[in-house]
């Protein structure tokens, strides 16, 4: 299954959501199985603030990927409407879930997408990628890029002599580009595009250790680049 367009990562996500639920055969609350669906090494069993969180970010991005994926069908002439047919089950899966992160059972709504709704999915992306494949981005450069910049942001947090500021202003920069890799699975590349991360990559990174090593006059030299 191509993860290069909308309908074939919504198909991912939901055969590993699937996966779990039949896995476990238990009631499964939103915040525990996204935590899953999405990786999230931290704290899988989303017990901290900080779990639901990201989880309540990935599930707004999952929402914003189903809405790409029917639109993204809608723009191909002529498409029959069987095609369309899956999402009147999935559109509602993000909004249950983050209706009741910790309350509410989300395992019957990922069960009442059938195995009809993701072989529909799988037509879906095939017909996606024949009009217009995402560019494919090396996972292993996502990982190289993600562990520089964690590592310069722990440098950027744990300096003290910094401006509070623009301590903040980097960190929040940094951070987004954190979160854009983490949810490139859910949004490919868009999601990338929309923190301009690799436009900006070797700039910050150079940037911000140049004004670590000048100190806090050379961080608000860099910052005004």
């Amino acid at each position: 299954m191509e993860s290069t367009n909308p309908a074939g990562r919504l198909h991912a996500i939901l055969s590993r959501a699937q996966d779990l639920i039949g896995q476990s055969g238990q009631v499964a609350t939103p915040i525990n199985l996204w935590s899953q669906v999405f990786d999230l090494k931290e704290d899988p069993s989303g017990n901290t603030p900080n779990t639901h969180i990201v989880v309540i970010s990935r599930l707004l991005q999952f929402r914003q990927l189903i809405e790409e994926a029917e639109q993204s069908l809608r723009e191909i002439e002529g498409l029959p409407e069987r095609y369309f047919r899956p999402f009147e089950r999935i559109r509602s899966i993000p909004d249950l879930s983050l209706n009741g992160l910790n309350t509410n059972d989300i395992s019957n709504s990922i069960r009442a997408v059938t195995e009809g709704d993701m072989t529909v999915l799988e037509f879906c992306s095939e017909r996606l990628e024949e009009r217009h494949a995402e560019p494919i981005v090396n996972e292993a450069e996502l990982q190289e890029i993600l562990q520089e910049v964690t590592v310069l942001f722990d440098e950027v947090k744990m300096a003290n002599d910094l401006d509070p500021d623009l301590q903040t202003f980097i960190l929040d920069g940094l951070e987004s580009i954190r979160r854009a890799i983490y949810e490139f699975r859910i949004r490919g590349t868009v999601r990338l595009k929309d923190s301009s991360f690799r436009a900006h990559r070797y700039e910050v990174s150079s940037d911000v250790h140049r004004a670590l090593t000048a100190g806090r006059d050379g961080l608000t030299a860099a910052t005004k680049c």
